[in-house]
């Protein structure tokens, strides 16, 4: 199949095409000619006018299966990926069994290799996700983990964390911790400010991020491991770790809806932005809005988590928390955040998690084989019953009318185009 990209922009910092409007043409999954007014004789697809970036990489996704089929398949899972714009997603073992062990691991990994997405797995740190025994870091390399995490579970154990940082150094990998003091907040409900006191709904105060995110920087530093402290949403956590990075290997990812909604949100009882942690206050966003477009941000994440509809339409205070995102992160952004700059967009969404994760960087050349996203930013979508990939629905953004729309993307040698 050839595909004819006519007048797509490059957005690609450090690319030596970055921001330049070229003709593309792939042909079986490879670049076949790259230049100005192409003339290909023939061709399946052709696209006329978009953006052409690295393909982009989700970093948490959250795997159902096995164990949680009903909220998505592994194959509609990978589906919603790619109509998201992923031609990769880091993923986390909070699966039933938990993906504490290499067996679990390769089965997960055998199951997906068809796709156009590829899946990059972060296998537990303890057995089960409860926090008590460590698993076999290395058997779980061997298989293909590249890096390490409790996921939906933090890790409150200190030993337990250095050790894991340790072991982790050892083999070049990562730990991704979700840093928070349990016992400060133990049962919350939203952001603990006005809104949380209007509603009469218990808060969690983003101290107990703050703290939580001062003791894995100080057990990071003695460590000297490679630490991703996930889905911060506290500035001033944000801060502390640009503070560190000096002289310790550490970094920080935040979930889009950070960016692009606060706790006002929770006036309507929607429980689809009931998410982990909490959307913080208009204060606090607007801040965050401030350290991305600074660049003080390292990666952009989904948080992806589909949800049965049964732990969803409950009263506020019964709902679990999560939310769809993968299709709607970019979209939500490009609508929310006033002249969002692709550069910064695409270097926490595609470059970031490649160099955090040691994942190869592709190339824009030809020979080179396509792994790209094909966006446009003009172009509306709206998540509604057609163009849902999940089998969940639990998006806050659900039949919302958005600006930005995910063109298609390339990967292992398939295309998954959408018009």
């Amino acid at each position: 199949m050839t595909v004819y990209l006519q007048k797509f922009k490059v957005i690609y910092p450090g690319h030596k095409l970055n921001g330049k409007t070229l003709d593309f043409i792939i042909k079986n999954g490879k670049f076949s000619e790259i230049g100005k007014n192409l003339k290909p004789s023939k061709y399946n697809h052709l696209l006329s006018k978009g953006c052409i970036s690295p393909g982009w990489i989700d970093t948490g996704t959250h795997l159902t299966a096995p164990g949680y089929e009903s909220r998505d398949t592994l194959t509609s899972l990978l589906d919603t990926a790619a109509a998201g714009g992923f031609t990769d997603i880091i993923t986390f073992p909070n699966t039933q069994p938990t993906l504490d062990n290499s067996a679990a691991l390769a089965s997960v990994l055998a199951q997906s290799q068809s796709h156009a997405v590829d899946i990059h797995p972060c296998a537990a740190i303890t057995r089960d996700t409860l926090g008590s025994h460590l698993t076999e870091m290395h058997d779980l390399k061997s298989v293909g983990a590249i890096g390490y995490t409790d996921g939906a579970h933090s890790i409150s154990d200190e030993g337990n964390l250095y050790r894991a940082l340790q072991y982790a150094r050892a083999l070049d990998t990562v730990v991704v911790n979700q840093p928070r003091v349990k016992s400060l907040s133990p049962d919350w409900q939203m952001n603990e400010g006005s809104v949380n006191i209007t509603l009469g709904l218990t808060g969690q105060a983003t101290i107990v991020e703050d703290i939580a995110t001062n003791r894995d920087i100080s057990i990071n530093q003695y460590a000297q491991g490679k630490l991703l402290l996930h889905k911060l949403s506290s500035p001033q956590s944000i801060k502390s770790v640009q503070s560190s990075k000096s002289n310790s290997d550490i970094y920080t990812s935040v979930n889009y809806l950070h960016l692009v909604h606060n706790d006002e949100q929770l006036l309507t009882f929607n429980t689809n932005y009931k998410v982990d942690p909490p959307l913080r206050s208009a204060n606090d966003q607007n801040q965050l809005v401030k350290l991305f477009n600074k660049q003080k941000i390292d990666i952009i994440c989904s948080d992806h988590q589909p949800l049965d509809q049964e732990v969803k339409l409950v009263e506020f205070d019964k709902a679990s928390c999560g939310a769809t995102g993968l299709q709607t992160l970019f979209s939500a952004m490009n609508t929310h955040i006033d002249k969002l700059d692709l550069e910064t967009f695409v270097k926490c969404i595609a470059i970031n998690p490649r160099e955090i994760f040691q994942i190869t960087l592709p190339d824009l050349e030809v020979g080179a084989q396509a792994r790209v996203t094909l966006f446009d930013p003009k172009q509306a979508f709206t998540l509604n019953q057609q163009t849902n990939k999940s089998k969940s629905k639990n998006s806050p953004f659900w039949q919302v009318d958005l600006k930005g729309k995910i063109l298609g993307i390339f990967g292992n040698n398939q295309t998954y185009m959408q018009y």
